[in-house]
């Protein structure tokens, strides 16, 4: 390759001597080296983008799953949790809520077979304590009169009839005042007013209750008289006062008042007319 240039008056000729083939396999060689650092600067760039995207739509997706399956009812769902950062955390306080209402559900859902729906919120809200806890309330007891007499002529069959068709009237009543039905002993009813849920009102709630029972059993009575079929009549007992109530057994919840804490309400109600209620 020859090449001119002039300075001032003067031409300057020079001659370059290169292999063309030499550059030609440089060229090529820095060519083919430039395009695979591009290609593998492309494919890390690729996996890394992929990689981030899927650490960071993976949990998103895994929640929105999770959402929705909480939403439908299944409180038992888990969304896994892949990394533990910020949303690996988030997770993990989604599954602790997701269990945590499940449980509150599950208390619900016992409360409400002995009280009513707001009183059943509320104690879900607060929770029960497992141990003993003074309380103010008002104690019931029920009972039939003559009970035994007059069921002595009917078979098993005859008397878990008669007495489920007092006992499933007057449940409600209870329960309708805030009551809490403690259990069933024989032909008798203990419920409590003011345990496990405080109330200021208790008293006055366990004699309105108990008034509008006695006018609910007469109903019953006059129409099993008409039928021909036994009645009975109803003896009813409040007493009032401080008392120790225990909640035993989480999972199947059973507010309690033991013996020695109960106070005399059942001789009250067992030694009272019939059609009284006795405070």
């Amino acid at each position: 390759m020859w090449l001119t240039c002039k300075s001032d008056s003067f031409f300057n000729i020079f001659n370059i001597d290169f292999d063309a083939d030499s550059v030609k396999q440089a060229f090529w060689l820095v060519s083919r080296t430039v395009i695979g650092l591009i290609l593998i600067l492309m494919v890390l760039i690729f996996y890394i983008t992929t990689g981030f995207s899927w650490m960071l739509t993976t949990p998103i997706t895994e929640l929105t799953k999770g959402a929705k399956a909480v939403a439908g009812g299944d409180y038992d769902y888990r969304v896994p949790i892949f990394q533990p950062d910020e949303l690996g955390e988030f997770t993990d306080q989604f599954n602790e809520m997701t269990k945590g209402q499940k449980e509150r559900l599950n208390l619900m859902e016992t409360l409400e077979k002995f009280l009513s729906k707001e009183l059943a919120e509320i104690a879900a809200k607060e929770g029960l304590k497992l141990g003993g806890e003074s309380l103010n309330c008002t104690v019931m007891f029920t009972d039939f009169a003559g009970f035994s007499t007059i069921t002595q002529h009917l078979n098993a069959g005859g008397v878990v009839e008669a007495l489920n068709v007092y006992f499933d009237a007057m449940i409600p009543i209870i329960k309708k005042y805030g009551g809490f039905p403690d259990k069933y002993i024989g032909d008798a009813i203990v419920a409590i007013f003011g345990a496990p849920v405080r109330l200021q009102d208790h008293a006055e709630r366990a004699v309105l209750a108990s008034i509008e029972m006695q006018k609910k059993n007469a109903g019953i009575n006059n129409k099993r008289r008409a039928e021909g079929k036994p009645y009975f009549e109803m003896r009813i007992g409040l007493n009032s006062g401080e008392v120790i109530c225990r909640c035993y057994r989480l999972r199947h919840e059973n507010w309690n008042i033991p013996p020695s804490e109960r106070p005399p309400t059942w001789r009250t109600a067992w030694n009272q007319p019939v059609k009284s209620v006795i405070s």
